[in-house]
């Protein structure tokens, strides 16, 4: 990890997910498919079919159903609601054969990863994987800060998204605790370093603590000090360890 983390910008959703690509994928490889949400449930012991109509004008009603209902908490005439019947056994999950294919780089494609485990490759119209990658947003809709970590070189070598205000205050946290310990280090170098052209001799250095110690010895110094500023560093923000595959 690299200290150096500022706040670079704030993230606007509003379909309680995000996607990360090349923005010129958009234009060539972007997929104009809507979002297809198509929920049925065959009843176990009587066989009838069961359709979610969320806008009630059962206009995606397919042909085969039923029954619909608008919310899974409506009463129905089995004298249950969907969730006591999904609950209880009685109903079982229809597939959709129509329904977006996962993968897909377009927004239909985007909310059947993200339904179906919560973030998902998306792949070029070719089939292949790199288009973009989608992934749910923490607790949904809202604005997110992001935070960028950027190497010696002064490139951005990480980004980092906080979708919940424990992690937004962590990384505010440490943002300002790597400002300080930059300005830190920057002023030892200047007043320790024998590489400060200002420097003409122990004599002259603020932070001498022995008399006679030379030009080695405080370069020495200075870089035990910034080995030991690296690994607090890393002690108290650790690297994240890769998630187990299930």
């Amino acid at each position: 990890m690299n200290p150096h983390l500022i706040q670079i910008g704030t993230i606007g959703v509003d379909s309680g997910q995000a996607l990360l690509c090349d923005p010129c994928y958009i234009e060539s490889e972007w997929q104009d498919t809507p979002f297809r949400d198509i929920r049925r449930y065959q009843d176990k012991a009587t066989g009838r079919i069961y359709q979610l109509d969320l806008m009630g004008d059962d206009q995606d009603t397919l042909p085969d159903t039923n029954e619909t209902f608008g919310n899974y908490q409506e009463q129905l005439p089995t004298g249950k609601t969907p969730n006591q019947h999904l609950a209880d056994g009685d109903w079982e999950k229809l597939e959709d054969p129509d329904a977006n294919p996962l993968g897909e780089f377009s927004y239909g494609g985007c909310c059947a990863s993200t339904l179906s485990s919560g973030s998902g490759q998306l792949n070029y119209q070719m089939g292949h994987a790199g288009a973009g990658v989608v992934f749910n947003t923490g607790y949904g809709d809202g604005l997110y800060p992001v935070y960028a970590r950027h190497g010696e070189d002064g490139r951005i070598a990480r980004v980092e998204v906080a979708f919940c205000e424990e992690m937004d205050a962590t990384l505010a946290e440490e943002a300002e605790l790597l400002s300080q310990l930059k300005q830190w280090a920057a002023t030892f170098r200047k007043e320790v370093s024998p590489l400060n052209p200002d420097y003409s001799g122990p004599e002259e250095c603020k932070y001498r603590n022995k008399p006679n110690v030379g030009y080695r010895e405080y370069d020495e110094a200075y870089n035990i000090a910034a080995e030991a500023l690296s690994e607090l560093v890393l002690n108290h923000y650790p690297e994240p360890q890769p998630q187990a595959t299930p």
